[in-house]
């Protein structure tokens, strides 16, 4: 993935907004839950999926940082690799949720770069 190929799930577009005034650029895809695209939000897979579209990716091949028992729920439903983070729930509440890997914080992932060629959607 190029290093813009991220995207941000969001509670309300206001979100937008709050990240600008802090001085973080939203990226090109950011799904919000009121977005007229979803027909569904979590623990739904839609917004992982419509995010995963958006970046012309399958889901299959997108890595989904989820701190809640719906979003673990809807990230593990659409079919990503999903890596709990146990930041706002308990280990307890969302081990059982079936991430991929649970962790306490993002500290404790690390990341590389692989020469691996990008796969169609």
């Amino acid at each position: 993935m190029g290093e813009n190929n991220y995207v941000f799930l969001l509670i309300f577009r206001a979100a937008r907004g709050c990240l600008s005034r802090v001085g973080i650029v939203p990226p090109k895809v950011t799904i919000t839950a009121d977005d007229p695209r979803l027909r569904a939000g979590k623990p739904a897979p839609d917004p992982f999926l419509l995010a995963a579209e958006c970046l012309g990716y399958r889901a299959s091949r997108c890595v989904v940082f989820e701190d809640s028992p719906s979003g673990i729920r809807a990230g593990v439903a659409a079919g990503a690799i999903v890596v709990a983070v146990c930041t706002s729930h308990s280990r307890g509440q969302i081990e059982e949720c079936g991430a991929h890997f649970v962790v306490e914080n993002l500290e404790d992932v690390a990341a590389r770069r692989s020469r691996q060629t990008r796969e169609p959607a």
